[in-house]
């Protein structure tokens, strides 16, 4: 049996109480438009699955743990300031969990205390209920834009705070709310080459 993924055909496999589907590698800002026909799985004879059409939409960044590179001020998204939980920027970073649900929310929390960024002005990194802000995620030129969902606002930096309410046009300075998604391993990349320049100086 097959199903169709985009238009191009794809092999259902028969598996226990039903089957499987490969869709293969996953891309980040994709649609994907899946049918399944009916008489795929069931009892022959008795009762067999109708027609099956779905449609998966995957996020701008898979879920993951990652740095966040402003590429105004050329720092890393990390926390101090006011009580050691503001969120700043420095030049080593903080890691980050990024989580996005079914309705392309994306939570941001600090991977060593797993706690949520909040607030619409000056970002904290501990925050909990009502306090907890999402972002909508988007790939632009240069890096991704964190848009708040509770203000449709941006992600920034002013000086060296990290904000949530920049509007371009208005508060927003140079690229400030464009930032660039590093992964481990290249986060320690960047680290250990920064590092090699700054010991031939």
């Amino acid at each position: 049996a097959t199903a169709t993924v985009n238009g191009e055909s794809k092999t259902l496999t028969a598996v226990t109480n039903g089957f499987q589907l490969d869709l293969g590698t996953l891309t980040t800002s994709q649609t994907y438009k899946i049918s399944i026909p009916a008489g795929v799985y069931g009892y022959a004879g008795h009762a067999m699955n109708d027609d099956i059409n779905m449609t998966i939409n995957t996020p701008a960044v898979f879920d993951g743990r990652y740095y966040l590179y402003n590429t105004d001020n050329q720092k890393y998204f990390s926390r101090g300031g006011n009580w050691g939980t503001q969120a700043c920027v420095d030049e080593y970073g903080i890691a980050l969990i990024l989580s996005t649900d079914e309705n392309n929310a994306t939570s941001i929390k600090m991977f060593d205390s797993y706690m949520n960024i909040g607030f619409d002005g000056f970002v904290y990194t501990d925050c909990q209920g009502n306090d907890v802000r999402y972002f909508n995620i988007s790939k632009v030129e240069g890096g991704y834009k964190f848009l708040n969902t509770n203000n449709s606002k941006y992600l920034a930096t002013i000086g060296g705070h990290v904000v949530a309410d920049a509007v371009e046009g208005d508060n927003l300075v140079g690229t400030s709310n464009i930032w660039i998604i590093e992964d481990v391993n290249n986060h320690l990349a960047v680290l250990k080459a920064n590092d090699d320049k700054q010991a031939k100086a």
